[in-house]
């Protein structure tokens, strides 16, 4: 016999003196695996559990406990703000910046800046938030287009419209 043979019956024999009935049952093996696996999968559907109660605990604090800083804070009083001085001039630019200011307001401010006379101005309460640099009529034109109304410039006879 040569060598391969030799290690075949010696792995034979090593079988045959250690087989026991039943030590290679499939059975056997899975109740084994499930046993050994059971108390890891308590432990994680525990660890999972514990998880989502301190994650929930946490949304509800941070919701209920946010500091005042975080919070949107209302504009009490309207703002509007000249950057430039008094142009007296249309076609000058200007920095101008609203801050939630009733539109008479704004108004009344673009009137003051630029030297011009605005007429169109809807009844409804309408406010403003707005920081822009330009002319008279490119400011009206951009609140025309923003609040969807038609304010009108007026210089001595002739009326200036932004409709297009």
């Amino acid at each position: 016999m040569n060598t391969n043979d030799d290690k075949f019956q010696e792995s034979l024999k090593f079988v045959a003196t250690h087989y026991e009935h039943g030590a290679f049952s499939s059975g056997n093996a899975w109740r084994k695996l499930m046993c050994g696996n059971r108390f890891d999968w308590k432990r994680k559907i525990a660890a999972a559990a514990v998880v989502c109660v301190v994650l929930a605990a946490s949304a509800f604090l941070y919701t209920t406990l946010k500091p005042i800083d975080d919070k949107p804070q209302k504009v009490e009083n309207s703002k509007v703000e000249k950057i430039t001085p008094d142009l007296q001039n249309p076609i000058s630019t200007a920095r101008l910046e609203f801050t939630d200011a009733p539109l008479d307001e704004v108004v009344k401010c673009i009137e003051d800046t630029y030297g011009v006379k605005i007429s169109g101005i809807p009844e409804e309460k309408i406010k403003l938030t707005l920081s822009y640099e330009g002319t008279a009529d490119d400011i009206v034109e951009t609140i025309n287009d923003t609040l969807q109304i038609n304010l009108v410039i007026e210089k001595e006879d002739t009326k200036l419209s932004t409709d297009k």
